[in-house]
C-alpha cells in the first residue's frame, strides 16, 4: 500500500514523490522504510537516491540490481527500483536489498518528472528506448539528473 506525501497539492500534483491521485509517480514505502536519506525531506535540495534503477524487473535490470546490492557497502550510495508493475518491484527490492520502490510509467511525463526529481542518476533498463525515453531524458535535462540507458 503506497502512501500520501506531504507535498501533496490540489489538482494531483506535488513536490518530489509520493502519491497523488493516481496520475503521478508515487513511491511505495518498504516495510521499515527509515527517514528520507540524509535526513531531508521528500524535495527538499539534496536528492533522496543517488540512483534509481528503472525497469529493474527484467533480465538486465535485475543484473544491475544484483551489481549495486553487491556494492552497497562499498560505495555507500543510495539507490531504489522504478517500474510499473508494483509486486514485481517489491519481489526485487527484497532480493536485492533496494532502498525504495516507485511506481513510474515512462509514458507520463509528471511520472518522469517526479522520478528525475527524486535522484541524482536514473540508470533506465526498460527499453525499447526509441519513443519510450523521450520523456525521461527531458525530465532528467531539467532538473540536472544524470541519464544513462543501454543505447
Amino acid at each position: 500500500m503506497a502512501h500520501r506525501a506531504s507535498g501533496l497539492r490540489r489538482g494531483g500534483h506535488h513536490d518530489g514523490i509520493g502519491i497523488s491521485d493516481g496520475n503521478c509517480c508515487r513511491e511505495v514505502p518498504l516495510g521499515v522504510n527509515g527517514p528520507p536519506v540524509n535526513g531531508a525531506p521528500v524535495g527538499a535540495m539534496s536528492k533522496k537516491y543517488d540512483v534509481i534503477v528503472l525497469g529493474a524487473t527484467g533480465y538486465t535490470g535485475k543484473l544491475v540490481c544484483e551489481y549495486f546490492q553487491k556494492r552497497a557497502k562499498e560505495t555507500a550510495q543510495s539507490w531504489a527500483v522504478a517500474g510499473r508493475r508494483e509486486k514485481a518491484l517489491e519481489a526485487v527490492a527484497a532480493q536485492y536489498g533496494a532502498g525504495g520502490i516507485l511506481l513510474c510509467d515512462c509514458l507520463k511525463p509528471e511520472d518522469c518528472a517526479s522520478l528525475a526529481e527524486a535522484c541524482t542518476t536514473v540508470c533506465n533498463i526498460a527499453g525499447p528506448y526509441f519513443g519510450r525515453a523521450e520523456a525521461i531524458v527531458e525530465a532528467c535535462a531539467n532538473v540536472g539528473t544524470h541519464y544513462l540507458d543501454l543505447t
